[in-house]
């Protein structure tokens, strides 16, 4: 048997979406994004505080993105211009500019991607239309592009969130492999309410939550006046 008949059976198709929106590999800057942990160290928080400054980024940040990530998705299947308010929106509950170019950078990667893989599809054209590229906006494009649902899509962007977050610890603080991979685990309950909260109301920019965290900001644009530092945000 080959590999691709191995893998057709271990993997089930419907899961194909989740897995590639869910790979490391993907261009979006996650090596050069820590989730706003490195600035949140720089600010005083250690290995201990990790749990809580993930659940607090999950709440906030993560929450606003996810929002706007099934939001885009709804507007990038209906014949309007929806993908451009929901882009305002977006914009609207990320006040903190330092926040908002490390997303369009990640999204620039994930763009980038969508133009090479999928040059025709109308995902590809509606988002290279706005006036940047802002990840969850991208990452809808490109789960749309993949025939990912709007869930799938949704549970690779808190996935990504997560990640971001503890793989950064690694390499900012000494800490065990396991223990990052215990820290993502613990945060299965939060990530499933902020999804079922954000699939609640698909379609509508006006819902997604207006969140967000000062501590995280200010230590965010602290970090984008250094030029010592591991990681771009």
């Amino acid at each position: 048997m080959d590999g691709d008949g191995v893998w057709a059976m271990i993997v089930d198709p419907d899961m194909a979406g989740l897995l590639i929106l869910a790979d490391p590999r993907l261009p979006v800057g996650g090596h050069t994004q820590s989730g706003g942990f490195e600035p949140a160290v720089l600010g005083g928080c250690g290995l201990a505080d990790l749990p809580d400054y993930v659940e607090v980024r999950l709440r906030t940040v993560s929450a606003v993105d996810l929002g706007t990530a099934v939001a885009a998705y709804a507007a990038l299947g209906a014949p309007s211009d929806g993908l451009a308010d929901v882009h305002a929106h977006w914009a609207a509950r990320t006040p903190s500019h330092v926040q908002r170019q490390a997303s369009e950078s990640a999204g620039s990667g994930m763009l980038r991607l969508l133009r090479r893989l999928f040059p025709h599809h109308v995902a590809t054209a509606l988002v290279s239309e706005l006036p940047t590229a802002p990840r969850p906006i991208t990452y809808a494009a490109l789960g749309r592009a993949l025939g990912a649902s709007p869930r799938e899509v949704g549970a690779a962007l808190l996935h990504d969130d997560v990640q971001a977050v503890t793989s950064a610890a690694l390499k900012l603080l000494p800490a065990d492999p396991v223990d990052a991979v215990g820290w993502a685990l613990a945060t299965r309950g939060t990530r499933a309410e902020l999804l079922s909260a954000a699939l609640a109301c698909p379609g509508r920019p006006d819902g997604i939550p207006a969140r967000s965290a000062p501590q995280l900001e200010m230590w965010a644009h602290n970090h984008d006046r250094t030029n010592r530092r591991l990681f771009r945000a």
